[in-house]
């Protein structure tokens, strides 16, 4: 625990010996001057030797605390640990005296991208910091998740609007209509490469807290964590890349395999079936040779945004496999409940009308394969406990033998 310590040195009796001797003659009393004056000297550096050693008191655990949360920021590998490693280092601060943070308000955002990255409140006992008593001051950090707009939290957060608008609030404000409702509050803004990427909102219960030296020792420790979640953002964002199809935006083939695999370990453990689905657009090549490839990439985000949100559930994960080809793993679905859904998508897909520029409408058709993993031949199968990697690459063979199947049989059909 951190806690800056008020500097308030108690100045020992002076004394004062030229009263009592201004009477026994010259002699004494210039004498008893000169200790005077030597004693109050003594007592004056006395005090500012005091004053040394309380501001180097207080450097030298500010100085312990910044190097302890430098070096657990360079041991973490993920951005929620170092914003939980960040937290814990504001939560360690207290005033001398007795005040610390109640809650902190922690907003990243993706400033390319004009989206949200995270946004957490840590909070004592999961409350706000008017509703907690002191009697449960000590308590339990609670971490919650805060659904908040990009745009909206642009538009209406006062730090940013100054910040990034009008640059003249010097990094903070005091008030603002994110702030709790009892005590004290400061809203920091976070920076990364020089950018205003987010805030820090801190609430205290102490009206007092904030003074110029806790506010700056915030600073610092926001300056500090600013580069660990620079670096690790962009770890997560080349991994959610190397996950994720560029056109569509959806998962690509290199996911899928380890996601299924998982899956099949998973549904072997819980005894349940899952099945897997390869879609093909019916001579899609025709769309790229007929319209040029702009209007083939913009069918491919069209009809991909359609599987993800007309008829894809939940649990559902599709991805791009190769081209115009698309898998989708079914969890908990058995082979006839798989088709009928396959089903359901071919017709939307048949009846639906994409439009384009130019006023070009195109109409496609989908064929589709289907496979499940309690229907794999030659007891190779869940029950038996096969190798999950064995056991995929069956029922991707299935499955695109069953798509090839429903070609042969004049395309726009399912089979399975």
């Amino acid at each position: 625990m951190f806690s800056i310590k008020k500097i308030d040195v108690k100045n020992p009796n002076k004394i004062d010996l030229t009263e009592k001797y201004r009477k026994a003659g010259d002699e004494f009393y210039e004498f008893a001057e000169a200790i005077t004056i030597l004693n109050n000297a003594v007592i004056k550096k006395q005090e500012e030797n005091n004053l040394v050693i309380a501001h180097l008191e207080n450097s030298n655990k500010k100085l312990n605390l910044l190097n302890e949360l430098s070096y657990k920021l360079s041991m973490v590998f993920t951005l929620e640990y170092a914003i939980k490693t960040f937290a814990e280092g504001i939560y360690s601060i207290k005033k001398d005296g007795g005040g610390g943070v109640d809650s902190l308000h922690i907003n990243i955002f993706d400033t390319v991208n004009k989206k949200t990255v995270t946004s957490l409140i840590y909070s004592r006992n999961g409350k706000k910091p008017a509703e907690v008593p002191d009697s449960e001051k000590t308590g339990k950090i609670i971490v919650t998740t805060n659904n908040i707009n990009y745009e909206d939290y642009l538009s209406n957060c006062r730090l940013l609007i100054n910040e990034c608008k009008n640059k003249n609030c010097g990094g903070t404000v005091d008030d603002c209509e994110y702030r709790g409702t009892a005590g004290s509050y400061k809203c920091f803004c976070l920076k990364i490469s020089d950018e205003v990427a987010g805030t820090v909102s801190v609430d205290s219960k102490n009206k007092d807290f904030f003074t110029q030296e806790m506010t700056d020792l915030i600073k610092e420790i926001i300056n500090i964590a600013s580069p660990s979640f620079a670096k690790l953002i962009l770890i997560e964002t080349n991994k959610e890349l190397a996950i994720t199809d560029s056109l569509t935006g959806i998962y690509n083939r290199r996911f899928m395999y380890e996601f299924a695999k998982r899956e099949i370990v998973r549904a072997h453990r819980n005894s349940s079936d899952l099945s897997f689905a390869i879609l093909d657009i019916d001579k899609f090549k025709n769309i790229n040779d007929n319209y040029g490839h702009h209007i083939g990439d913009v069918m491919l985000t069209k009809f991909t945004d359609d599987l993800k949100n007309i008829l894809m559930r939940k649990q559902d994960i599709i991805t791009r496999y190769g081209g115009d080809e698309f898998v989708m793993i079914l969890p908990d679905t058995d082979k006839e409940n798989a088709l009928n859904l396959m089903e359901k998508l071919r017709i939307y897909i048949k009846n639906k009308i994409y439009n384009f520029e130019d006023n070009l409408n195109l109409n496609i058709t989908v064929s589709i394969g289907v496979s499940s993993l309690m229907s794999l031949p030659d007891g190779k199968n869940i029950k038996n406990n096969g190798d999950p990697e064995d056991i995929l690459n069956s029922l991707l063979k299935i499955a695109d033998d069953n798509l090839y199947i429903a070609k042969d049989a004049g395309r726009d059909k399912v089979a399975g």
